[in-house]
């Protein structure tokens, strides 16, 4: 009896629960087209850990003595065939096209897995200085809003870490004050002069805080706001000072009892 999502699907006659169908689709991995393998090898893993076809990563076909007709026997072995037959394919699945037809051939999804791993993973060793490289080049613009830019900024950070390489985070916080972009040179000298420490995901939470309260502001007067930390503390200290302009095209009361109508 089936209910929807709801109700779990076991693992042949071992009758081991397994996810519902709709939460294992959000977990598959993206396509993996040859880079950062290590984080695409742990996604993969993950994934087909919920589906419990892990196992077969490491296991060997099960061996049969030749004449051997026990029917228990032979559809123990079938199970393992159709289940490996299973994890290779959710494997190879998630493998871009190029890669899918190199790899067509493979028989088992731990020689798949394997070969993988002997090739990819000694082949990313070095990629850290790749993603170094990248964080040198990176820049935010003015053009594209911040936040995407924010997040492309800490997937480089990550990146690095997962190749094994320390990061400070007061490195990684003045990386992010440095790369602001343009129209953030207020906010940005506030932050450089800043004399308590702020921790990543405080600086991070403080660019949303800005970027909302710059928005609002430039709401309600109608233009477009520049980031100054406190460009809305200094238009309250504003509000409540009397103005010494003279409104435009306004005169004083005349004393007009001198004048006299001429008839």
């Amino acid at each position: 009896m089936t209910n929807g999502d709801v109700n779990m699907t076991t693992n042949g006659s071992l009758g081991e629960a397994r996810m519902p169908a709709s939460v294992t689709a959000r977990l598959q991995p993206d396509k993996f087209d040859g880079s950062n393998f290590k984080q695409w090898q742990e996604r993969m893993h993950f994934f087909l850990s919920s589906m419990q076809l892990s196992k077969y990563l490491t296991e060997n076909p099960p061996a049969v003595p030749e004449g051997n007709k026990d029917a228990t026997i032979l559809a123990t072995v079938e199970a393992w065939k159709h289940s490996d037959f299973l994890c290779k394919g959710h494997i190879k699945n998630r493998l871009v096209d190029q890669l899918f037809d190199v790899y067509s051939e493979v028989k088992t999804s731990k020689e798949l897995w394997d070969a993988l791993e002997k090739k990819y993973k000694s082949y990313n060793v070095g990629s850290g200085k790749f993603a170094t490289a990248k964080l040198l080049k990176f820049e935010m613009v003015d053009s594209r809003p911040i936040m995407p830019q924010v997040h492309e900024l800490e997937l480089i950070f990550q990146e690095i870490r997962t190749e094994g390489m320390k990061l400070c985070e007061t490195f990684m916080v003045n990386c992010f004050i440095e790369k602001l972009p343009p129209s953030w040179a207020d906010f940005q000298n506030y932050l450089a002069y800043k004399q308590n420490a702020l921790s990543l995901a405080n600086l991070i939470s403080r660019l949303q805080d800005e970027l909302l309260k710059c928005d609002r502001v430039g709401k309600e007067d109608g233009q477009i706001m520049t980031h100054d930390a406190n460009v809305a503390e200094y238009r309250k200290k504003d509000k409540g000072k009397p103005s010494n302009k003279a409104a435009p095209n306004k005169f004083p009361p005349q004393n007009n009892s001198s004048f006299k109508k001429q008839g």
